[in-house]
């Protein structure tokens, strides 16, 4: 029998016991993926080792946004909070329907704006690697791309609540928490939220940002513990 932190899927409505063990089974593998040892990279310049996420100004709160689209115009969205201490504030997935890969883009932002929001945070950095987006948003009205327009102007609207707020376009690099958690959006179902624990494999890629991941340890007890009841 599955402990019950085991069987609380993140998706609400009542699931098969077959289900719970899949739904386990890739938490595992997605901890083994995130934790296995690869050889270690080549050696790089000193330019390129400075592409790593950095930290927002004073009293920013830092708000990632990615998508990850495919051909049949469906979309992952990923979003990841983070404060200039390097705290792990929030991080949103969620699924929508797209027709180009900046449409999923400027949704992703419109989640990442609606879930600042939902903080209640006044001073936020939005930050994307969709150069298209990110110049829609900062142009005015008369030379935005119309494909987009719809929800740029729902984006400009409901960032008038914020106290104050920058865009900021990131290379894709820079941008690989956001990318996991827009990734594994396409994997889940609804709107997905990880505040205190997130999967494994966000997990890694915020601890090679540098970034104070206090919730590994608790993240490795689960999956061992599951591995022990299979």
């Amino acid at each position: 029998m599955l402990p019950n932190s085991l069987n609380r899927v993140p998706c609400s409505g009542l699931y098969s016991h077959e289900r719970v063990i899949q739904s386990n089974l890739n938490l595992a593998l997605e901890f083994w993926n995130a934790n296995r040892k690869d050889p270690p990279p080549p050696l790089v310049s000193e330019a390129s080792t400075r592409k790593r996420w950095q930290p927002p100004p004073l009293d920013v709160v830092d708000v990632c946004c990615d998508a990850s689209w495919i051909e049949s115009g469906s979309c992952g969205m990923g979003v990841v909070i983070r404060s200039n201490s390097g705290k792990l504030v929030d991080c949103v997935s969620n699924v929508n329907k797209c027709g180009s890969p900046a449409l999923a883009e400027a949704n992703a932002m419109l989640l990442g704006v609606e879930s600042a929001l939902n903080l209640g945070l006044g001073k936020v950095c939005l930050r994307s690697d969709s150069l298209e987006v990110i110049n829609n948003i900062k142009a005015s009205s008369n030379y935005m791309d119309w494909r987009l327009f719809p929800i740029i102007e729902e984006i400009r609207r409901r960032s008038q609540r914020f106290c104050s707020i920058t865009w900021e376009w990131i290379p894709r690099e820079v941008n690989q928490a956001a990318h996991v958690v827009a990734s594994l959006a396409k994997s889940r179902l609804g709107l997905h939220r990880w505040a205190s624990m997130p999967p494994p494999s966000l997990a890694s890629v915020l601890r090679n940002d540098g970034l104070p991941c206090h919730f590994q340890k608790k993240t490795k007890i689960r999956v061992v513990q599951f591995l022990l009841t299979v």
